[in-house]
């Protein structure tokens, strides 16, 4: 699957190939493979896809480029009783991070020694890391979700939100180049200003020169803060983006009733039963007689002991000595049979119900048919397996999609200068290569998600 760049206007078709080229640059820069199939994993897991986008500095490639980076859910929230599927009745919305000292500084103190000097006051409690080999891939506990520094006390905790404000602002519309925006109530002796200047002009030269219209509204633009865990302020922000929107895209499943679950949420209740029955199974095998040696004390001879006469016993080609009397019993190795009381067909139970509940079935896992198993009712099993899961993935294709509109977005807006960019395979013209900043500036670009439909014909 891969994200396919439309322009609205059919004259802007080179300008919407150039985009096409673009994105899928960026894509590769961000490894979107590897990302976007760790993030179905946390999808069909916990029910939550989250990615946040950005331009910002890659180490690297010594240079800024569009970003995105899954975020933990455990480290994420936003408004609690949000319950549109897209998200647009959400005004608070962040995550919190945790890095060095060192790295705080080198982000927040701007150059100044007075600001590096307050940031290692307010984390006074900070400890360097030291580095255990016994924990060098031990799972993390991501699970801290308190806003308070991080409990090992060996990394700062930073609180980044989106919110939100509202305030009195001037709604612009200029007729003379058709644009509109808004602007900050202090730029109106600006515009009044302007529109004097075109009326002085329209007397001058006869002509009628198109007036700034602008009225005040209350409007609400989202803010970006960063926050100490005691509620320091070390950035703030009007939104940098002409998106105009939070830099996080999230989609939660199926969000019904505000509620969000995962694909493997209805097959826990047989995955605990069938732990169960494989439990029960091992005790009862523990506690069943395996091989074992029944020896009377009169068979064993003198020269041994019970020792000697286990290790004879269980030698190859072990030879032992008897003096055998009247009435004597002889040694006898003992195994039992467990009792059958159903655990195997419960498992196989379970286990259907699994498949049942969850609509993967042995075609679409790749199996090996039954003898006898037509191949058109094969292809018919595993079809209907994938219908199953298509609302799974369809999604999660919506959430890919509307993450690549937030990287298109942020190609317009960042990329300046003019650049070649030599990523796009033999499917691209030469000409959509060289990207061109002027020309794609005002087009208006959407985008959908196309399962290899990756051709010239069909863009």
């Amino acid at each position: 699957f891969k994200s396919t760049i439309v322009a609205r206007n059919r004259a802007d078709q080179m300008a919407s190939e150039m985009m096409n080229v673009a994105l899928e640059s960026a894509y590769s820069m961000n490894d979107g493979k590897e990302r976007d199939a760790r993030m179905l994993e946390e999808f069909l897991i916990s029910g939550a896809g989250i990615y946040l986008t950005s331009y910002s500095f890659d180490t690297d490639r010594q240079r800024p480029i569009p970003k995105f980076r899954a975020i933990d859910i455990n480290r994420f929230f936003q408004t609690p009783n949000s319950t549109d599927l897209c998200g647009e009745d959400v005004d608070f919305i962040g995550d919190f991070m945790d890095i060095p000292l060192d790295e705080v500084i080198s982000l927040y103190a701007g150059g100044s020694k007075a600001k590096a000097k307050r940031l290692r006051e307010i984390y006074s409690d900070y400890t360097a890391y030291k580095y255990d080999a016994e924990q060098q891939l031990a799972k993390q506990n991501n699970n801290n979700l308190s806003f308070s520094v991080n409990a090992k006390n060996n990394l700062c905790r930073v609180v980044r939100i989106c919110k939100l404000e509202a305030r009195w602002m001037l709604e612009v519309h200029d007729y003379l180049d058709a644009s509109y925006e808004i602007r900050d109530i202090a730029d109106e002796p600006l515009l009044e200003a302007e529109n004097m200047a075109r009326q002085q002009m329209s007397l001058e030269q006869g002509v009628d020169v198109p007036l700034i219209e602008y009225e005040r509204k209350y409007v609400r633009l989202w803010k970006y803060y960063h926050l100490s865990p005691y509620g320091h302020i070390f950035y703030e922000v009007e939104n940098p983006y002409e998106h105009k929107n939070h830099p996080y895209v999230v989609k939660f499943y199926p969000l019904l009733d505000g509620e969000a679950w995962s694909m493997v949420n209805d097959m826990i209740d047989q995955q605990k039963m069938i732990n169960r029955m494989i439990i029960l199974y091992d005790f009862i095998v523990s506690a069943s007689a395996k091989g074992v040696l029944l020896v009377p004390e009169d068979a064993i001879p003198e020269d041994m002991d019970i020792e000697d006469f286990a290790d004879e016993w269980t030698k190859y080609n072990g030879v032992i000595k008897i003096k055998a009397k009247p009435g004597m019993q002889m040694p006898q190795q003992i195994s039992t049979n467990m009792v059958n009381i159903g655990l195997t067909d419960m498992i196989n139970m379970q286990v259907k119900f699994m498949q049942d509940i969850g609509g993967v079935h042995g075609a679409i896992q790749g199996k090996a048919p039954s003898s006898g198993t037509p191949s058109s009712l094969y292809q018919q099993e595993a079809m209907n397996a994938q219908l199953n899961i298509l609302d799974y993935i369809e999604s999660f294709m919506m959430f890919l999609q509307k993450r690549d509109f937030r990287l298109v977005q942020i190609i317009k807006q960042f990329y300046k200068e003019p650049q070649y960019i030599a990523l796009a395979g033999k499917s691209y013209s030469e000409q959509a290569r060289n990207y061109d900043p002027e020309r794609i500036r005002n087009v208006d670009f959407d985008n959908q998600i196309a399962k290899s439909n990756d051709t010239a014909s069909y863009r």
